[in-house]
């Protein structure tokens, strides 16, 4: 048979333990959080988001390709997509825009 130790032994063991821990210096202090920021989500994972795990979008049925019918029309004839387009992307279709009018 063996024997049961009272309960109070574990838990002073486990104190023992942690101030062992802590002295030998293994215990570090967690780093501080930093606040959460609310960014804007990205065009591409906006779409990639609604891909898989939005069925219904504006009362519209969201395709495999993760927009509905009228935003990939508006898509295909403006180039314009829901979400944040980052800075490169505005630049590029800034650019796009200057090349079409210069060529006129």
């Amino acid at each position: 048979m063996t024997k049961k130790k009272p309960a109070g032994d574990s838990a002073q063991r486990a104190e023992d333990i942690l101030k062992l821990i802590r002295s030998r210096s293994i215990w570090h202090e967690f780093p501080e959080r930093k606040p959460v920021e609310n960014k804007p989500l990205p065009a591409d994972d906006f779409q990639t988001f609604k891909k898989n795990f939005v069925e219904e979008y504006g009362n519209e049925k969201v395709k495999d390709t993760g927009m509905t019918d009228s935003e990939f029309l508006d898509y295909f004839s403006t180039g314009n997509r829901e979400g944040y387009e980052p800075e490169y992307v505005n630049l590029t279709r800034l650019i796009g825009q200057l090349r079409k009018n210069k060529a006129k």
